[in-house]
């Protein structure tokens, strides 16, 4: 009989541990610990985003966990990958975060940056007709410059116990990304180290073939790092006429926009920032799921407002204009 009671109170303690730990992983759950504020500040997305977010990938990532687990796979997979991308700190801190192992979370991390880097056909696309005509109104209201359907630029993401470049003295990934008047990446080369330089990227990408063959009918606008072509507008190197000092003054208005892109996708994702501690090629798939991420922002409204150039500071008389459109015929010439 003692045997017995022993028993039954042993049954008695394992079953009230595991409705301990059950309520114990429940407060665990972000989307029940924090209010819509500070979910947003810890995973730079909000609960219903990050919910849509996980609809998307739940195929990729399994839908539930093993036993009694009340929280799904997929949830968590996706919220300790979002931590990682919105911090860049150690594997092991997010994993001690939900008292899961470095390994792990090295693991998971990288499983959901590939699920997230597939969505680019769905998400990253150079814009059609329609957008294209929008988006070169948008610009031309802006600054003046007529035809411009995008920007390219390149920045550097820092890969932290990487081979070190020398003329930068770290090792990194530069990444070439176009955007629109929207902040919106329409374009993401990243697979190319930090030595090698812009025009060598944009010269090798299948962007500049398909301009080549005609398939856009605007103007890419570019740094005095890229060479002049007929569809790619960059600053005159040494003005000497006002209405040349006044092209350059609305081409820099115009290309700020790709800056603050990177400013944006860097802050939210404070990963690219800080550095990857990562290989060159998980880096690229962390690096394309997080341009992934951010237009899935613009398109859930995550960012509140979009940035819609304003013609108010920045009037161009009809013959400015069509100054500008001589100057960028004449180098265009030239350089044929």
């Amino acid at each position: 009989m003692d045997a017995l009671n022993d028993n039954v109170m042993v049954v008695r303690r394992v079953q009230a541990a595991r409705i301990i730990s059950r309520r114990y992983r429940l407060l665990r759950d972000p989307f029940r610990r924090y209010n819509a504020e500070q979910f947003r500040c810890r995973y730079r997305l909000s609960k219903r985003a990050v919910r849509r977010l996980i609809a998307l990938l739940a195929d990729q990532l399994g839908s539930r966990g093993r036993g009694n687990m009340p929280v799904p796979v997929a949830h968590m997979k996706v919220l300790l990958a979002l931590r990682y991308f919105a911090t860049g700190t150690f594997l092991r801190c997010c994993g001690d975060m939900i008292n899961v192992h470095e390994s792990t979370v090295c693991r998971v991390v990288h499983r959901v940056a590939r699920a997230i880097a597939a969505l680019y056909p769905n998400y990253i696309a150079m814009a059609n007709e329609d957008e294209q005509r929008d988006i070169s109104t948008a610009f031309y209201v802006h600054a003046g410059i007529p035809g411009v359907i995008a920007i390219v630029d390149c920045t550097h993401i820092v890969i932290h116990g990487a081979v070190r470049n020398p003329s930068r003295g770290y090792s990194s990934i530069n990444t070439q990304m176009v955007c629109d008047n929207n902040m919106r990446i329409r374009n993401v080369v990243a697979r190319w180290p930090g030595s090698v330089h812009d025009s060598r990227i944009f010269s090798s990408s299948h962007l500049k073939a398909q301009f080549e063959e005609g398939v856009y009918g605007g103007v890419l606008l570019g740094d005095r790092g890229y060479p002049l072509r007929r569809y790619l507008i960059t600053p005159v190197r040494r003005p000497a006429t006002h209405a040349e000092a006044q092209f350059n003054e609305s081409h820099k208005k115009t290309r700020c926009c790709i800056e603050r892109t990177f400013g944006v996708l860097k802050s939210r994702f404070s990963c690219l920032s800080f550095g990857l501690r990562a290989t060159p090629l998980r880096a690229s798939n962390i690096i394309v799921a997080c341009a992934v991420l951010h237009n899935l922002a613009i398109d859930w409204d995550e960012y509140g407002v979009k940035f819609v150039p304003k013609c108010s500071n920045n009037t161009f008389s009809n013959s400015n204009k069509n100054q500008l459109i001589k100057i960028s015929n004449t180098k265009s010439k030239q350089k044929k």
